[in-house]
């Protein structure tokens, strides 16, 4: 499967909090995978994950509470750079999302 498929599915399962919360909680294992692929991945593959995690960020509540019919975040051993198994610190402030999109001059041109 293709590192855009991967990213594109991410989003997907972000899309719609009508899924199930366990197909969401798919979306938060496959974050942590592509966390790992962050290296093998184009510039434009991972703005758009980071595209997805802004829009994670920006409806945590929501996700928290959907993700908590399944998921107790309170017991996540994941660690802390992983912040998405972490949603109740992201919200209390105890973990900061931290990031900044920087430019380079291409030097292949």
């Amino acid at each position: 499967m293709s590192m855009t498929k991967k990213v594109n599915d991410y989003g997907t399962l972000l899309d719609s909090l009508n899924l199930s919360p366990f197909e969401t909680l798919n979306a938060l294992s496959l974050r942590s995978h592509l966390e790992k692929e962050l290296n093998n991945m184009t510039n434009q593959e991972k703005l758009k994950l980071y595209l997805y995690d802004l829009y994670l960020l920006d409806n945590i509540e929501e996700f928290k509470k959907h993700l908590e019919q399944v998921y107790d975040f309170s017991d996540s051993d994941e660690p802390t750079e992983q912040w998405w198994w972490h949603l109740d610190k992201v919200i209390s402030g105890e973990i900061v999302i931290k990031g900044s999109l920087s430019a380079e001059k291409n030097v292949a041109l």
